[in-house]
């Protein structure tokens, strides 16, 4: 949980990092989903909370 925590930071660090063209296409085609309503976002602290409830009964 702590890696996807601080993703963002290792991201802006290697800015210089060229991500493969097959996930640019997956990441525009959730955006495409979202802005027509098809998505939406999940808040966060609920998906934390989702998780960690899913994985204490393993």
């Amino acid at each position: 949980m702590l890696l996807v925590e601080h993703l963002p930071e290792k991201i802006s660090i290697e800015e210089s990092y060229k991500f493969p063209l097959w996930h640019k296409e997956i990441l525009d085609e959730r955006e495409k989903q979202i802005e027509n309503g098809n998505d939406e976002f999940e808040d966060w602290e609920d998906v934390k909370k989702y998780v960690l409830d899913a994985t204490q009964n393993v």
